[in-house]
C-alpha cells in the first residue's frame, strides 16, 4: 500500500475510542429516551380518541388510527426493552465496580464449603472479567435490537399507510363514477401486486433471507427492484445495518430462541394482570349502570387528557343548580341520521376531497374535475331544523320521567374542543337525594346511558 494512503480496515482513533466507550452513550440515550417516552402512550391513546370523535371510522381515520396504533405498540416495546437494558447495564456497572474492589474475584478457600459444593460453584460462577464482557455484549445487542424492532414496526405502518392512503385517494377521486373495465382490472392487479410484494418482502425478512437465496437470475432481478422500492418506501435504511449484522453473526437456532423468548416476555408484560377484587364488577357493568359512578359521565372526574365520548354532566354532586348536560356529536351517526331524517339538509357533505373528482365529460372523456361539492345556503335557516332534529334523536329522563321542553344549543366543549350540544336540565322540582339521569339516543340502534347523581338543595336562608 502506498505511503499516506489510509487503510480502510483501520478505524480512526476517535471512532475506536467511541466504540470502547459506547456504554456511556447507551446509558445516556436510553435514560433520556425512556424519560421522554413514559408519557407518550397515553397521549397517543388520547389522539386516537380525538380522531374517532372528529372523523369517526372513515377511511382517513382508519389509516391514522392504524399508524398511531402501531406507533403505540412500538413505543411500548421500546420502553420495555430500554428498561431491561438499563437494568442489565446497572448490573454490569455493579460487576465492574465489585471487580475493581476485589480483583481476585470469589475467594473459594475462605468459604470453607464441602469440596463437592465448591467444585460446583467454581464451574457455575465465572470470573468477573468474563461476566462483565458477556453482559457488555448482551446490553449492546439489546440496545441495537430495540431500535431494530421499533423501526420494523414503523415500517409496517408506513407500508400499510401508503396502501390504504392510495386506496382512499383513489376512492375520493372516482366518487360515484364508473371507470372503464380495463382501468378497473389494472387497478386491482396493481393493488394485489403491491400487497403481495409487501408480503414477500416481509416473509423474506422474517425468514432471514430465504427468498434472497433463490439462484434464479430473472427472479433475483425482479425481486431486487421490489426490495429497493419497498425499502425506500419504508425507510429500511435505518434498520438494515443492524438486521444484517445480527443475522450474519448469529445462527438461526440462536435467533429463533431469542425471538421466541422475546415474544413470550413481551406478551406477558402486556397481558399480565392481578385482580383480587372478586366482589367488585370487572369493567363497566350494564346491569349496574344506575349504581355505578362512571368517570366518563362527569366532567370533574374525567382525566384531563381524555376525550369526551359519552354524555356528561358537570359533577356527580349537583349543588342546587341546573344540570349542564353535554351530548358529544358522533360523526359515526351521520349515515343513520340521514336515513332517518332525509328532509334535513346538512351544512356540508361528508367528504374530504370534495373539490376533486374523476368525472366523465363529452369532450375530453375521463379526467379530473375541480369544483366545490358542498351545499351552499343560509346557515341560519339550516341551524333550526338541525337542532330540532337532534331534539327528536335524544330523549332525557330523570328517575323514569321524561323531561319535556328541553332546548339544544350548539356547543364546542372547552375541555378538548369536542363538538356537541349543550342541554340545560332544570332540577328545581327534584327533592334532595339520589337521582338517575337517563339519556337515550333513538337511531337505528337505540343507545341508553344512565348517569346517577346526588342533588343538594339550596341552604335555607
Amino acid at each position: 500500500m502506498a505511503q499516506g494512503t489510509p487503510n480502510p480496515n483501520i478505524l480512526p482513533s476517535w471512532v475506536e475510542e467511541l466504540r470502547n466507550r459506547s456504554w456511556e452513550m447507551e446509558l445516556l440515550l436510553a435514560g433520556f429516551v425512556l424519560f421522554g417516552l413514559i408519557s407518550v402512550p397515553k397521549h397517543l391513546l388520547a389522539t386516537i380518541q380525538s380522531i374517532i370523535a372528529e372523523l369517526g371510522h372513515s377511511e382517513i381515520a382508519s389509516m391514522a388510527i392504524l399508524f398511531i396504533g402501531l406507533s403505540y405498540f412500538a413505543i411500548k416495546i421500546l420502553i420495555v426493552n430500554l428498561i431491561a437494558h438499563l437494568a442489565l447495564r446497572g448490573y454490569w456497572i455493579g460487576i465492574i465496580g465489585l471487580g475493581s474492589v476485589y480483583p481476585k474475584g470469589v475467594n473459594f478457600d475462605q468459604l470453607n464449603y464441602h469440596p463437592k459444593i465448591l467444585a460446583h460453584l467454581k464451574k457455575r460462577i465465572p470470573n468477573f472479567e468474563k461476566l462483565a464482557l458477556v453482559l457488555d455484549h448482551v446490553c449492546s445487542s439489546i440496545f441495537s435490537f430495540t431500535f431494530l424492532i421499533f423501526f420494523m414496526i414503523i415500517s409496517i405502518g408506513l407500508f400499510l399507510g401508503v396502501l390504504i392512503g392510495g386506496l382512499v385517494f383513489l376512492q375520493f377521486l372516482i366518487g360515484d363514477h364508473e371507470l372503464p373495465g380495463f382501468v378497473e382490472v389494472l387497478a386491482n392487479v396493481f393493488i394485489i401486486g403491491f400487497l403481495l410484494s409487501g408480503l414477500l418482502v416481509a416473509f423474506d425478512f422474517l425468514s432471514l433471507g430465504l427468498v434472497r437465496k433463490i439462484r434464479w437470475n430473472l427472479f433475483a432481478n425482479i425481486y431486487l427492484i421490489i426490495y429497493k422500492v419497498i425499502g425506500w418506501m419504508t425507510f429500511s435504511v435505518f434498520y438494515e445495518p443492524i438486521y444484517y449484522n445480527l443475522i450474519s453473526n448469529l445462527s438461526r437456532k440462536k435467533i429463533g430462541i431469542i425471538l421466541i423468548g422475546y415474544l413470550v416476555i413481551i406478551f406477558c408484560a402486556f397481558n399480565f394482570t392481578l385482580n383480587e377484587a372478586i366482589f367488585f364488577p370487572k369493567g363497566r357493568s350494564e346491569a349496574l349502570k344506575e349504581r355505578t359512578v362512571d368517570n366518563q359521565h362527569y366532567i370533574d372526574l374525567l382525566p384531563i387528557d381524555e376525550h369526551i365520548n359519552a354524555p356528561t354532566i358537570q359533577s356527580h354532586i349537583i349543588r342546587h343548580e341546573p344540570i349542564q348536560l353535554f351530548l358529544p356529536y358522533k360523526v359515526n351517526d351521520n349515515e343513520a341520521i340521514q336515513k332517518k331524517f332525509p328532509e334535513v339538509t346538512p351544512y356540508h357533505e361528508n367528504t374530504v376531497f370534495s373539490y376533486l373528482r374523476i368525472a366523465k365529460t363529452e369532450k375530453t372523456g375521463y379526467g379530473l374535475h375541480i369544483g366545490y361539492a358542498g351545499k351552499k345556503g343560509d346557515l341560519q335557516s339550516k341551524g333550526q331544523p338541525i337542532l330540532e332534529m337532534w331534539q327528536k334523536i335524544y330523549s332525557v329522563e330523570i328517575d323514569g320521567t321524561t323531561v319535556e321542553g328541553l332546548k339544544f344549543f350548539f356547543h364546542k366543549h372547552p375541555k378538548q374542543g369536542e363538538r356537541g350540544f349543550l342541554v340545560i336540565v332544570p332540577t328545581r322540582d327534584l327533592i334532595e337525594g339520589h337521582h338517575v339521569l337517563t339519556i337515550t339516543k333513538n337511531l337505528e340502534a337505540q343507545t341508553s346511558y344512565q348517569i346517577p347523581f346526588f342533588l343538594l338543595e339550596a341552604p335555607n336562608e
